[in-house]
């Protein structure tokens, strides 16, 4: 990358979108990253030749064996890539696709960096619902990469304030737009109150770094972290931290099919989630942890989590005896839709013992 400034471009109506499209295309030529809208959150991302790729990496300080995540303009790019679609990633790219859904698909030896494939040796795609991103696509001809528009340590933009703010990180181009899933009346997602943008309120919880925990981290915790980020984007607090683990997890595993689809019907992509082993680092670094179980919780505390840690239905009731979220490994699909239910209905009421600033330690 050169050290010029970032290009700020509107990426708003159909005419600045051409006009924007045509710029943008220059600076992948020169093998720079964008910053642009997508369905989800902003992204930083470029061409997927071997020098763009690594551009990117340098920026992200992406460490290796966690690559980034491509988008496609269409079905017809799969075979461009020479990716492959097993009939179970058929009947789920049908379904909902173009959308917020990442799959993991095998193929592209030859057409896609190694540094793009996963520990699992798949290629992460999307294929994205977002008109403007669609149509640069298809007017690059390829996919591009992608990956959420911060730097390392920095939270994901998912604000156009944020993503103002990313660009100017970017030797290259800004597409400065809107993100569809924000602000598609389709998103099911409200606007934040008065109330929930008030300075005293983000003083409190912004920077607040909350931890799910479960057993194998690919059924409850994954569920239980899309869910909170979904709602802190809601109450207009983008800067409160997400993660999950698993007590007993292998490092690498994809969210069960079971989370997979029920996260889809409720707008939340569990596609590119990797489980993980608890550890004593990801304790310390975390503000507050909730347990989906007591047999959780006595390992949490075993690792030195102190007074930060609760059984996730006690944490409401300021620390009365709670109930563990039921286990939906292996059940039918109404049982994973049952206990996403379960977990919202908790977590909405974490959010609002946060808000009400009853928070141990907080800001």
């Amino acid at each position: 990358m050169t050290s010029d400034r970032a290009l700020g471009i509107p990426f708003w109506s159909p005419e600045e979108v051409a006009a924007a499209t045509r710029r943008a295309l220059e600076q992948m030529e020169l093998r720079r990253v964008l910053a642009y809208p997508t369905e989800t959150v902003y992204g930083f991302g470029g061409a997927i030749d071997r020098d763009s790729v690594d551009a990117l990496i340098s920026l992200k300080g992406r460490p290796k064996g966690k690559p980034f995540l491509l988008l496609i303009g269409g079905s017809d790019m799969l075979e461009k890539l020479d990716l492959n679609l097993p009939s179970f990633a058929t009947n789920l790219a049908a379904r909902f696709w173009p959308g917020p859904l990442t799959l993991v698909l095998p193929g592209g030896e030859k057409r896609v960096p190694e540094a793009l494939r996963g520990p699992e040796g798949g290629i992460a795609v999307r294929w994205t619902s977002h008109p403007s991103l669609q149509r640069l696509i298809r007017a690059h001809g390829d996919a591009i990469t992608s990956t959420s528009a911060n730097r390392p340590g920095v939270p994901p933009a998912t604000s156009r304030r944020r993503h103002v703010a990313a660009v100017a990180t970017v030797h290259g181009c800004g597409l400065h737009g809107t993100r569809a899933a924000r602000d598609s009346p389709r998103s099911g997602t409200r606007r934040a109150t008065a109330r929930d943008r008030s300075p005293a309120h983000r003083r409190r919880l912004t920077a607040m770094k909350l931890l799910f925990v479960c057993t194998g981290n690919t059924c409850r915790s994954p569920l239980a972290e899309a869910i909170a980020r979904k709602v802190a984007i809601e109450r207009g607090l983008p800067e409160i931290e997400v993660a999950s683990a698993g007590t007993s997890a292998w490092d690498g595993a994809a969210a069960s099919d079971g989370a997979l689809l029920v996260g889809l019907e409720r707008r939340l992509d569990l596609g590119s989630h990797r489980s993980q082993q608890l550890t004593r680092a990801l304790v310390e670094g975390s503000d507050l942890i909730f347990t989906m179980g007591p047999h959780h919780l006595e390992r949490v505390e075993a690792l030195g989590a102190g007074d930060k840690a609760y059984l996730l239905t006690a944490y409401p009731k300021h620390g009365s005896a709670g109930r563990a979220i039921s286990d939906p490994m292996g059940a039918e699909l109404d049982v994973y839709r049952a206990t996403a239910d379960e977990l919202e209905s908790e977590i909405r009421r974490v959010f609002d013992r946060l808000a009400a600033g009853r928070v141990p330690g907080a800001q």
